[in-house]
């Protein structure tokens, strides 16, 4: 897999999945910076202030302050942050079709994946969304 340089954020706000995250991440051997967040404000504001080059988005749908959803429609709304075209995947576990429609619709993300409870499958999920995104064209920032 060709490492992009840059930071990934991971966005989620129960501990025990951020720290999954996280080993799989080490276990599939990325060398990216990774950022934890537990919710959309603090994450908003790194992004929104960030000097690094963010290469991923990595988030829950439920989060406390602002939701995921509201994550990724401010950003949208925000010319200069949507201009930077960072993939936005949730990885979550809210699995409803009109969560998903919204997502896809309104909130404009790049991919929507239900989190697995079994650790291979989720490792496995990790490792399809960071192949793809790691050889996607994207525009220069």
């Amino acid at each position: 897999m060709e490492q992009e340089n840059g930071v990934i954020l991971i966005i989620e706000d129960d501990q025990d999945d951020s720290g999954v995250l996280l080993d799989i991440m080490e276990e599939l051997g990325l060398k990216q910076l990774c950022r934890v967040f537990d919710d959309g404000d603090e994450a908003f504001d790194f992004i929104a202030n960030a000097t690094e080059n963010i290469i991923l988005i990595l988030s829950d749908i439920s989060l406390p302050r602002m939701d995921g959803l509201e994550l990724k429609k401010k950003i949208e709304d925000d010319e200069a942050l949507k201009a930077k075209s960072i993939p936005f995947i949730f990885f979550t576990a809210v699995g409803r079709q009109e969560a998903i429609n919204e997502a896809f619709v309104a909130a404009n993300i790049h991919g929507y994946f239900n989190k697995p409870a079994d650790y291979y499958k989720m490792k496995e999920d990790i490792k399809i969304i960071f192949d793809y995104w790691s050889r996607s064209q994207r525009p220069s920032r």
